[in-house]
């Protein structure tokens, strides 16, 4: 499954679920949609859940706010253009990854996306 947005865009923290319930059935949330978070001009801290896979184009472009971003990076392998940009000065992406070999990819990877223009800090927290 993929996320789309938040119901709430007022919303100040929020967290991408691991799983969702459709109709009786527990699905994976394995995306995040393009521009899932954009409008979210009150979000400061994201969390990403540990199955997510992709996270797409400007999923967080704007989000001006948002300075804490939790990520669980084991399954993540891509993240779109500009997913991001425009978020708060010296934001801090927290990357929780079994290996410091994955912290580095994903660090180098979101650098890409947006995240080196604000300056972003990285740290490492190995999961089990």
């Amino acid at each position: 499954a993929q996320f789309v947005c938040p119901v709430n865009k007022k919303v100040k923290s929020y967290s991408v679920p691991d799983i969702i319930v459709i109709q009786g059935t527990i699905v994976k949330v394995t995306g995040i949609s393009d521009n899932a978070f954009s409008g979210c001009s009150n979000l400061t801290r994201l969390i990403i859940g540990k199955n997510i896979k992709k996270i797409g184009m400007e999923a967080c472009f704007g989000c001006s706010k948002l300075k804490k971003i939790y990520i669980h990076g084991d399954n993540l392998k891509s993240v779109g253009d500009k997913a991001f940009d425009e978020i708060k000065k010296k934001a801090q992406f927290y990357i929780f990854a079994k290996k410091k070999g994955t912290f580095n990819s994903l660090k180098k990877m979101i650098n890409k996306k947006g995240a080196k223009k604000v300056k972003a800090i990285f740290k490492y927290k190995r999961s089990v």
